[in-house]
This record gives C-alpha cells, structure tokens and sequence, in this order.
C-alpha cells in the first residue's frame, strides 16, 4: 500500500511538473511572438549590443560571442522591479560546429526545457562552448544598464547642445549655400531630389547641413548639426512604398571625447 502511495504521489508529482512546464512554454511562444510581430519596440544600439525596448524597458538584446549570435528576452517584474531572462535563442556562424539552441526560462530563472537544433536535450550535457549562454544573457542586460545610464548623461548635454543650437539657427544670420535640385528622368519616369544645404554662422563655421534624395519609390532626408564645428547630432528620416508603407527616423548622438568623433548611441523608431 506505501509503495502504491508514493508511486500515485511520483506520478502527481510529474504530471504537476509537466502541465506547469507546458504552460510556461506557452506564455514563452506567445511572448515571442508578440515582439517579433507588428508592435513597434525601440532601437538602442551600444557598442556592440542591439537593444530593443517597450514602453521604456528591455525586451529584447542581440549580440555575438566568439561562436555566433545571440537573442536574449526579457520580462521586468514592475513588484521587485527585477529584469529576468525567459528565452535565450543561440545561432552558430557559417563553419562552426555546434548547434542553435534554445533555452526556456521559469519566472524563477530556471531552466524547464533545452533544446539542440529543435530536439530535446539534458540542460546538463550541453556543449561547453553553450555553457555560458545565461551568463552572457546576463552581461548583455548589465551592459545595458550601465551605459544606458551613462549615454543618458551625455545625451542630455547633447540635448542641450542642440536645443541652443537651433534657436540660434531659428534667430541668427546664417549663410546658406544650397545645391540641391530636382529632375524628371524621362527614361525611367521618375521624379528625383537630390542635394545639400549647408549653412555656416556669420564665423564660417559649419552650423547645420541637410541632404535629401528621393525618387517615385520615396525619399530620405538627413539632418546634421555641429557644434563648434563637431558632428554632435545625425538624424535620417526615410519613407518608402515597396511592400507597403516604410517609414523609420535614425537618431545618433555624437561626441568628441579626444581627438576623433564618437557615435555613442544610436536610436531607431519604425512604423
């Protein structure tokens, strides 16, 4: 009779275990699929890691190692307010010997389920080369929070940089040396824009330069501002209508900490 309980209560046990599992991994499926769907999340690229947030929080970080590329999701619990990492997704580069893997994460943080080239593996005999995958997934999270703060810093410098920039390009006399021009090619019946328009303070600094081009299929527009004669703010604005309407703004912040200029953050907002 003992035997017979402890082997109902094993078989509750695991049947326990496993609907919770599943049902993890179907708030995981749904979850992904909500961020690479249609909603809109934006881009922050730092150093070498892609950062894509929603609603001011990281969602999603694409970075490499040494072996290929890595995707790592992330929840943030508004309670603790602590970000954890729910899937992990590794691609190996052409030429190397190892496989994609999938790691699916418990709110916990745990591993319930891990998979090699979509097949069912022990989380314990995976290849050392994949062992560090979580604690990558981690670094790329503290990266961010890190230098996310420090850009904020220089951002907002730059913010007010550019703010007085403007007024005085709104309210100064500037030159202004325009080239730009618009035509018909009869041969492919497109209508194009194509040039610069430089302007220059009353000391022949470079103050602000604008470069549009364009044709049937869209156009892009460019704006730069430079303070003290430094690129200090990029901004690229493009609307196409192949497939359907395309429209995205490109924001990359500058500065000039020795004697090259930096691109230190780099915004982007799609629709």
């Amino acid at each position: 009779m003992i035997k017979i309980r402890l082997l109902l209560i094993l078989i509750y046990c695991f049947l326990c275990n496993a609907i919770y599992a599943q049902n993890n991994l179907e708030e995981i499926k749904k979850e992904y699929y909500k961020l690479n769907g249609n909603i809109v999340l934006q881009h922050v690229k730092i150093d070498s890691y892609n950062y894509f947030i929603e609603n001011g929080k990281i969602r999603i970080a694409r970075y490499k190692n040494d072996y290929g590329s890595i995707e790592s999701y992330y929840s943030f619990n508004l309670k603790d307010g602590v970000y954890k990492a729910f899937f992990i997704y590794f691609n190996p580069d052409d030429g190397v010997d190892l496989p994609d893997a999938r790691i699916y994460l418990n709110s916990d943080g745990n591993v319930f389920l891990y998979k090699e080239n979509n097949l069912e593996k022990s989380y314990f005999s995976r290849h050392s080369a994949l062992s560090k995958l979580q604690l990558q997934s981690q670094n790329a999270l503290n990266h961010f929070n890190n230098t996310f703060l420090k850009t904020q810093d220089r951002l907002a410098i730059i913010k007010i940089q550019i703010d007085s920039l403007q007024q005085s390009i709104e309210t100064a006399s500037l030159i202004k040396v325009d080239t730009a021009s618009d035509f018909y090619d009869e041969n492919q019946s497109q209508y194009f824009i194509d040039g610069d328009v430089i302007y220059m303070n009353t000391s022949n600094e470079l103050v602000k330069t604008v470069s549009s081009s364009g044709d049937n299929h869209g156009s892009r527009k460019t704006w730069k501002y430079f303070t003290n004669g430094i690129l200090a703010l990029k901004i690229t604005e493009s609307e196409y209508y192949i497939n359907g309407f395309q429209y995205q703004v490109i924001k990359e912040y500058y500065h000039k900490p020795r004697r090259e200029n930096l691109l230190f953050r780099k915004d982007l907002y799609r629709v």
